[in-house]
């Protein structure tokens, strides 16, 4: 049976992409039929105590590509790529220099919540950091700056780098995960927040202490925002009633200033839960009146 050259060129990258990321991880590959959900793997990230392998509870997709061809997002695509509940990446093979780039697709988000998340677009690897922070969205491009790693077969292939790649690639794609857990949270609450780093290079774990928030305002999603604020803010008022009460028995010793200071938080937070209640509740008779169709998330 003959086999189309596409899939036959598409079956080398992803074998070799295996290989890769067998070397420095747990890889579960996903069948072709799922092409529609734009993940070929399932990476679990693993580190090494004593020359055995320890689980560590992060995973992540990852969409393997052979060239640096910008990537088309379209139709059941977005829905998909929407809706995925795991940090998402994309890896580049480079079958002549044998070396595999890994890319974040954070901007993704950054595109979705801007212009809308039913909108087409490409996505392409590799650019500079700054690209991170001005993107083309008019032309329906999304940068993904530079490779946030780059494994070679020479370094996986020897016993003396083999165990320091290995460990490099855990603490960079933990980061890298961690940003894209902290964003997809706050997506599943349909919050409009991206966390990605200032800066970053492909040789090191980005700071957890350079990251920015991306926020970008929109309307639609005020009262749901309201929403996620209730449950944070109903905890932290629990916590300093408790607090003053474990105070007033003598449990805790502090000056009059600070509890001055508690109760007005206390009082503060009481008025905010109040105003998201009611925002909340305005929006949904607003929208409860509108026609069918007559408003859209973005």
């Amino acid at each position: 049976m003959a086999i189309p050259w596409q899939l036959h060129e598409g079956n080398r990258s992803e074998y070799l992409a295996m290989y890769f990321l067998s070397k420095v991880g747990l890889v579960v590959p996903v069948p072709r039929q799922a092409d529609l959900f734009n993940v070929d793997f399932i990476v679990h990230l693993i580190r090494t105590e004593e020359k055995n392998f320890v689980p560590t509870g992060k995973s992540f997709a990852m969409q393997v590509k052979s060239n640096t061809d910008p990537i088309p997002y379209k139709g059941d695509q977005l829905a998909s790529l929407w809706e995925l509940g795991l940090p998402y990446f994309v890896g580049m093979v480079s079958r002549d220099g044998m070396e595999f780039s890994i890319y974040s697709t954070l901007p993704r988000l950054n595109f979705m919540w801007m212009i809308g998340r039913d909108h087409d677009f490409r996505l392409c690897p590799g650019g500079k950091v700054e690209d991170l922070h001005a993107q083309e969205w008019e032309n329906k491009l999304v940068r993904t700056g530079p490779e946030v790693i780059k494994l070679k077969a020479e370094d996986l292939d020897s016993d003396s780098k083999e165990q320091e790649t290995r460990q490099l690639f855990f603490e960079i794609m933990s980061v890298w995960t961690e940003f894209e857990e902290v964003s997809l949270s706050w997506r599943k609450q349909n919050i409009p927040l991206v966390e990605m780093p200032q800066s970053y290079s492909s040789t090191v774990p980005p700071a957890l202490s350079q990251r920015r928030l991306c926020v970008f305002a929109n309307p639609i999603t005020l009262h749901r925002i309201c929403d996620a604020v209730q449950g944070p803010m109903f905890s932290l008022g629990y916590y300093l009633h408790d607090f003053k009460r474990r105070n007033e028995s003598g449990e805790l010793t502090a000056s009059s200033d600070l509890m001055c200071k508690v109760e007005r938080l206390a009082q503060a937070i009481e008025t905010v839960k109040q105003e998201c209640t009611t925002i909340s509740k305005v929006f949904r008779q607003v929208q409860s009146q509108k026609p069918q169709g007559a408003d859209k998330e973005g």
